[in-house]
């Protein structure tokens, strides 16, 4: 009895130490478990043993119970990888990383020493010469809008409701209030001027990028959608998206604040010259001469 007390006391003060090492916390612990219980085990059978007339087997169970406990310690107190597993920066967690990885694959271009980027950027102009290509021309004639009878519809789109969500969560954010039903009659039950509208009111404060949605496209809608949906916070224009975009504007009557109004009369005009103003404020390269010039 003296003997068992003193290895449960020694366990104890293994468990207690164990605090006390932070890398070797685990080891000191399962020692101590180890201690007590082959402590309790051999008090055990030394109390139903018989040792004087024959050999007791029950010490052979020990043998696995170590056996056991040693494997186990060294599963746990194994070092960790130190390999760094980064999770692919994306702003949908519809798109998976794995799945960007594989769908822009075949841009990836591997030389000697470097891994390059296959990127057309004449197939994304607008304007080539001056003059805008001939598939934006195509491209309006295929492409019309999506007409919807309420937001629920917008299920059918895989696309199309990802792009809502993250709307409703900018919402959500700026704490405002959208009576999405109303805004989808206002924009003529279009689906993409539905939700372009509410992405240019609700999502400028926030950098955001819509490039993965591409893995989801499964039709040119969706693809224009997306390419519109960018135009609405760049300063410039791109064949992607270069549609709907004009569509939107035309729909909302905002086509007259991009083109000028050659009507406006900027400058004032005289019926008659007025040949003292124009030396008194002429510029320095050119002199008019008066009826008093010599």
């Amino acid at each position: 009895m003296i003997v068992l007390i003193f290895f449960i006391i020694l366990a104890g003060v293994l468990y207690l130490n164990s605090q006390n090492f932070f890398d070797a916390q685990e080891l000191l612990e399962n020692a101590t478990y180890i201690v007590g219980l082959s402590a309790v085990l051999v008090f055990i059978f030394l109390w139903i043993g018989d040792f004087e007339s024959k050999k007791n087997l029950y010490f052979l169970a020990l043998i696995p119970l170590y056996m056991v406990s040693i494997y186990l310690i060294k599963q746990k107190t194994k070092a960790k990888p130190l390999d760094i597993i980064a999770n692919q920066q994306r702003y949908f967690n519809e798109v998976k990383a794995k799945d960007i990885v594989k769908y822009y694959s075949v841009r990836k271009d591997i030389k000697r020493n470097r891994v390059e980027t296959l990127v057309n950027k004449h197939n994304k102009k607008l304007i080539k010469n001056g003059v805008i290509i001939p598939q934006f021309f195509l491209n309006f004639k295929e492409i019309e809008p999506t007409k919807i009878q309420n937001i629920q519809e917008l299920e059918s789109s895989k696309v199309f409701s990802v792009v809502f969500k993250k709307i409703q969560g900018f919402i959500s954010d700026l704490e405002a209030r959208v009576d999405y039903e109303k805004t989808l009659v206002e924009n003529g039950n279009y689906a993409e001027f539905f939700l372009m509208d509410l992405w240019e009111k609700y999502t400028y404060k926030f950098n955001i990028s819509l490039a993965n949605l591409d893995i989801l496209v499964t039709n040119p809608n969706e693809r224009e959608l997306l390419g519109a949906l960018d135009l609405l916070n760049l300063n410039c224009v791109k064949l992607k998206g270069a549609v709907l975009y004009y569509k939107f504007i035309q729909f909302k009557d905002r086509i007259k604040d991009f083109v000028k109004e050659e009507s406006q009369n900027i400058n004032p005009q005289e019926e008659i010259f007025d040949e003292k103003y124009a030396l008194e404020n002429d510029s320095d390269r050119t002199r008019y001469k008066g009826k008093d010039d010599k």
